[in-house]
């Protein structure tokens, strides 16, 4: 896992360990979405609505911050919370701004995660593609799956970590370019 933070100039980038006792898995919702459009949509609600959107921004800061102190301690029941407190607050981001995050399926299988017992969030832009489901307790994965799979959705069989950790390169300036 890494952490960016653009406000720390000097090493943005800050690699985190996977807490102990915290399970997860991703599921493909079939349904691809152009994160340009979704990221053109948000940009218009912010120019159409500013104080309404500088609103919801800053409670899904401040639920960032939460979610980044729960993983630096490890907290898996925190960090749960704080997940799902950052999803609620993007789904009420796409309501206020009509954004149509959770759409694509995204929705149904966000919600099919965690009748499962987990916690479910959407990967990216939404609008489709992958969501994470969440757990201090794999058979909620494993629970997730099946409700998943039964409305047609896939879990994607990834691993995580490598021996190494994570390794930041800085490219060359003209290496940039293109």
């Amino acid at each position: 896992v890494c952490l960016f933070d653009p406000q720390k100039e000097a090493s943005p980038i800050e690699g985190l360990g996977w807490p102990e006792g915290l399970y997860a898995a991703v599921f493909f919702t079939g349904s691809g979405a152009s994160t340009i459009e979704l990221l053109g949509s948000i940009e218009a609600f912010r120019e159409e609505q500013p104080a309404v959107f500088t609103e919801h921004l800053e409670r899904m800061s401040q639920a960032a911050e939460f979610l980044i102190a729960a993983w630096h301690e490890g907290h898996v029941e925190d960090i749960l919370d704080a997940v799902a407190d950052a999803q609620e607050r993007l789904t009420l981001l796409s309501r206020a701004g009509e954004l149509d995050i959770d759409g694509g399926g995204q929705a149904e299988l966000l919600a099919a995660i965690e009748e499962a017992g987990a916690i479910g969030r959407t990967s990216g832009a939404g609008g489709g593609d992958c969501a994470w489901a969440l757990a201090d307790d794999p058979a909620a994965l494993d629970a997730a799956t099946k409700a998943a799979e039964a409305l047609g959705y896939s879990r994607l069989m990834l691993t995580f970590g490598q021996e190494d950790g994570l390794t930041v390169e800085h490219l060359p300036d003209d290496a940039r370019e293109g």
